[in-house]
């Protein structure tokens, strides 16, 4: 498993900041989406699967985001200079070896929907907002299940 903490502090938060999309809220919302996800431990989902990354995002999902990154010409620009990038890598394997870039790709995920994030503290609350538009009502995880690795691995929110 990565260190929780170098995790949240050089793969989530700089690239946040560097690129102008960092809130307490999303920096929670993405460690605790990569504890549920992967475990900091899974690059490819196991046993086999289409997801990649620690964010374990889909093909069809990273397409997706890069479709809506091409209409935001400034979060885009951004997130490209970030990452060294000219473009967007065509096939989301890049997730796999690119920390940085996974972990900016799964904060322009959540950045497309216009319900505000929930308090930094509320690890309930972010635990249903990943289930909501994350991982959805088809996917396997479970909020509890999020909250409890959440409060294991990256500290205990008071609610």
């Amino acid at each position: 498993m990565i260190n929780v903490q170098q995790f949240r502090e050089l793969i989530v938060r700089l690239p946040l900041k560097e690129c102008d999309v960092w809130s307490q809220a999303a920096e929670n919302l993405l460690i605790g989406t990569a504890l549920t996800e992967s475990l900091l431990s899974y690059l490819s989902q196991y046993p086999e699967g289409p997801a990649r990354g620690v964010f374990q995002m889909e093909g069809n999902t990273y397409y997706d985001v890069v479709k809506y990154l091409r209409r935001k010409e400034a979060l885009s620009a951004s997130i490209l200079k970030a990452c060294h990038y000219v473009d967007f890598p065509q096939e989301p394997e890049v997730m796999i070896s690119n920390l940085k870039f996974a972990a900016l790709m799964c904060r322009a995920f959540y950045w497309r929907f216009e319900e505000p994030l929930p308090d930094a503290n509320d690890v309930i609350g972010l635990a249903h907002y990943h289930k909501l538009y994350y991982n959805t009502i088809y996917g396997k995880a479970d909020p509890s299940e999020f909250v409890r690795l959440y409060r294991r691995y990256a500290g205990c929110p008071t609610t």
